[in-house]
């Protein structure tokens, strides 16, 4: 393996068990991830219980965000990130790179 393989994916796994730690809530049924190495992206699925309120969900997300986005100084060139949600089946918004933080109020279904 290459030295910037090996950064990518050691930024991509402390990114993983951070998001696990902010994600511990009980809403949350689970955190499943994938890093693909050929477009050197990391994405991380959050499935929500069916009850989770939205006023947790995007105060969840906002923390993500937060964290997600402080990163930036230490990931490698390229590196990217997406976090996706879904609740009781249905997908909703996800994050990016560069979101702005989400007012209470914020629509969180999903729109193409």
């Amino acid at each position: 393996m290459k030295a910037g393989q090996l950064e990518r994916m050691a930024v991509g796994a402390r990114l993983i068990a951070d998001v696990c730690v902010i994600a511990d809530r009980p809403f949350v049924e689970a955190v499943e991830n994938n890093f693909a190495g050929y477009f050197n992206e990391l994405t991380i699925t959050v499935k929500l219980r069916p009850e989770a309120g939205d006023e947790d969900v995007i105060s969840l997300q906002n923390q993500l965000l937060r964290l997600l986005n402080s990163t930036y100084e230490v990931r490698p060139s390229g590196f990217s990130w997406l976090v996706k949600f879904s609740r009781g089946g249905g997908s909703l918004r996800s994050l990016f790179p560069g979101d702005q933080p989400r007012s209470s109020d914020a629509d969180l279904e999903w729109t193409e």
